[in-house]
């Protein structure tokens, strides 16, 4: 978190690892735009090891693969690896993995097929 103007802002890898799942495939632009302001994986891996953000990694590893960074998304999968933690990439921008979420977003979705 910084502090600008007396108001708190949280730093973009922060806001990255705080992201839900569903908001890369609700705001897919947004979250393309702020993926691609990323340069290196060393900008976010520091609060990824530092919170033991295994699946948080996963996905923002696939987030990044989804854009066309494979370096940093490597990088991501490598560090967290190296580190010990058991990371599966997954790419969150994929709408299809809302078809088996359990109960009612599952339901909608099927029913719009």
């Amino acid at each position: 978190m910084e502090i600008k103007e007396k108001i708190r802002v949280m730093t973009l890898p922060a806001a990255l690892i705080s992201c839900a799942p569903g908001y890369y495939s609700n705001n897919a632009i947004e979250a393309r735009a702020a993926l691609s302001i990323i340069s290196d994986a060393s900008e976010i891996l520091h609060k990824l090891l530092e919170g033991g953000h295994s699946t948080v990694a996963g996905r923002l590893a696939g987030a990044f693969r989804n854009i066309g960074k494979n370096g940093i998304a490597d990088n991501i999968i490598g560090a967290m690896r190296d580190a010990g933690y058991s990371t599966t990439e997954n790419d969150p921008f994929q709408k299809s993995q809302l078809k088996n979420a359990p109960g009612f977003t599952g339901d909608l979705e099927t029913l719009h097929l």
